[in-house]
């Protein structure tokens, strides 16, 4: 019934949205071809793994569904335009993910893209809030927790970087840089970095450091 009602909604997509997907063979074959078998268990070639020798390896249909995920947040599909037509694929995604079997391993992936995507890319915000709406709808808050923080950090190191910039600290700085400051629990965790910065941006980062602890002496940054 699982994979039956997953094969209702993805039958319900345009064959644009599915190009990814029967590239893969996962929709068109692997899941009609394992009916009777977990989401979890079915292997796909993904289509939308990079080009190189890792596009051969095998990934889980909950993979499958945060990369596609994401290439819908990103815009990547231009189909569909309309605001009303966007929301509508984002639910219908959101119920696919809500009859995963592994809603854990989603999670997981889908944070770290959404990560990716709010710093290394400008982000559709009102399709991200829109995503973690139907998400939340479809599997409550706990769910969607720390997504919602990583999207407040964002506005919030908007603000703090402005405070910045008006602050004295700021002034005849010799490296021009953008910072970012994370809620350490909300993000996904990351290897430490071995960067050695220059003394003209160090001295930038420390400025910003001293500036950061005038009004957060207690947070540990």
């Amino acid at each position: 019934r699982l994979v039956l009602d997953v094969m209702r909604v993805c039958d319900e997509f345009s064959e644009n949205e599915l190009q990814h997907f029967k590239q893969s063979d996962v929709i068109a074959q692997s899941v009609k071809q394992a009916a009777g078998k977990a989401i979890a268990s079915l292997p796909m070639r993904s289509a939308m793994a990079p080009r190189d020798s890792a596009a051969q390896q095998t990934y889980s249909f909950d993979k499958a569904i945060a990369k596609f995920f994401d290439a819908v947040l990103r815009r990547y599909l231009k189909d569909v335009i309309d605001p009303a037509g966007e929301a509508d694929r984002v639910a219908k995604l959101a119920f696919v993910v809500a009859c995963l079997p592994d809603k854990l391993r989603f999670q997981d992936f889908y944070e770290v893209l959404l990560a990716k995507r709010l710093l290394q890319t400008t982000p559709h915000v009102d399709l991200e809030e829109e995503a973690i709406v139907c998400l939340k709808r479809e599997l409550g808050r706990p769910f969607t927790f720390r997504m919602e923080g990583m999207l407040l950090d964002r506005e919030s190191m908007k603000q703090c970087a402005a405070r910045f910039d008006s602050d004295a600290l700021s002034d005849g700085l010799p490296a021009t840089f953008e910072v970012s400051v994370l809620t350490e629990a909300n993000w996904p965790s990351y290897w430490p970095d071995t960067f050695v910065m220059p003394p003209s941006l160090q001295q930038s980062v420390d400025a910003f450091v001293r500036f950061y602890k005038k009004s957060n002496a207690t947070r540990k940054l």
